[in-house]
């Protein structure tokens, strides 16, 4: 027996009989030594990573831009205060 699609297998056991949407928007908090580390949301594609803060000092936000907007992820390294925009 093959393991190459065990994984798919295994999942569908779990799919519901309905479809879904999935509309919540990810994200992960981590620690890396002295270092809070928080993404939130997907950015797949960007022309332009906009960095406000000092990313040598570990305390900035990063803005994953595509057409000059958004594109669905933000980097926070150790800012406490909640970001904008």
């Amino acid at each position: 027996m093959s393991l190459g699609n065990m994984p798919d297998r295994a999942s569908a056991r779990y799919r519901p009989k309905h479809s879904e949407i999935f509309d919540a928007v990810p994200f992960f908090w981590s620690q890396h030594y002295d270092v809070p580390i928080k993404y939130v949301g997907h950015a797949e594609k960007w022309d332009e990573i906009a960095i406000d803060g000092d990313i040598a000092a570990k305390d900035c936000l990063l803005k994953y831009k595509k057409h000059w907007s958004c594109a669905g992820g933000r980097l926070d390294l150790s800012r406490s205060r909640e970001p904008s925009g």
